[in-house]
């Protein structure tokens, strides 16, 4: 008897050492933003700008969970998934379920309590409205799982199309630099407006998949609102840096901009490739 009572206080410290403990600067936390991911209809129902109380209890139901470290990211298992994203953004933003919770430095970690899910829905029954899913929060930690793309949560492309307009891009990658250049040209007869931000997609089974938010440490791209007029038989060159998001798995992507013309709304893009070399 007196052996076994040893050998459960053992495992139970080896439990012990193994379990995690989120930490928060909850004193510098004043909003925070949850999400309820609807995969299935692809919408989002959201909570934003949530007062600062209820931000800080948010901050401690996290810290005082038991987490256990989660070696490999296979998949949710559920439909129905979260995320919180804290303000000031430097104190994290985490996806998760019921039993497992992704942070914003892709660290994984399985849990058992109910407390989180419960706190989250009595926010949702307050104040929430339906937006349309376009992608997770930590989506390159979801997404690419040892150096190949995980694409269960990745969102197809399903916007505007390419134009049909004699408007072509073609790009310039200097990986020494990380710096990706846009030369657009306009070869038409009709001047097209632009700005600075593009997007990027990679190509997986023959889909094109919007990855503009996967970059590191959770940065999404962010542009400044300049407009651009590209006359007829004129070129516009845009110089972006590429450092944040790279690197990218093996694979086929291109780069995607919007341009408009009357009350027309199109796209020019220019693929390129990423070898494993």
């Amino acid at each position: 008897m007196k052996k076994l009572i040893i050998i459960i206080l053992f495992i139970f410290l080896l439990a012990c050492q193994k379990s995690e403990k989120l930490s928060l600067s909850s004193k510098l936390i004043d909003d925070a933003s949850i999400k309820s991911y609807d995969l299935i209809n692809e919408q989002v129902t959201t909570v934003h700008s949530m007062e600062a109380s209820k931000a800080k209890k948010l901050v401690g139901v996290l810290e005082s969970i038991d987490f256990k470290a989660v070696d490999f990211f296979q998949g949710f298992g559920s439909d129905q998934i979260y995320s919180i994203e804290f303000q000031p953004y430097y104190e994290g933003s985490f996806i998760f379920t019921k039993n497992l919770i992704v942070t914003d430095e892709g660290k994984i970690f399985s849990y058992d309590d109910d407390r989180l899910i419960k706190i989250l829905e009595e926010y949702f029954e307050d104040d929430t409205y339906i937006d349309q899913l376009t992608w997770f929060v930590n989506q390159r930690y979801i997404s690419i799982v040892n150096e190949e793309w995980f694409p269960e949560y990745l969102i197809e492309y399903d916007g505007h199309k390419e134009t049909s307009l004699d408007v072509s891009m073609s790009l310039n990658i200097d990986h020494d630099t990380q710096e990706l250049t846009i030369i657009i040209e306009n070869r038409d007869e009709v001047k097209v407006d632009t700005g600075l931000a593009y997007d990027l997609d990679v190509n997986l089974d023959g889909k094109w998949y919007n990855i503009s938010n996967v970059g590191k440490n959770n940065i999404t791209m962010a542009f400044d609102a300049l407009g651009f007029t590209i006359f007829p038989n004129m070129n516009q060159d845009f110089n972006h840096d590429l450092e944040y998001i790279l690197p990218l798995p093996a694979g086929r992507y291109r780069v995607r901009q919007e341009i408009s013309y009357g009350n027309k709304r199109r796209y020019v893009s220019q693929e390129f490739l990423i070898s494993d070399d």
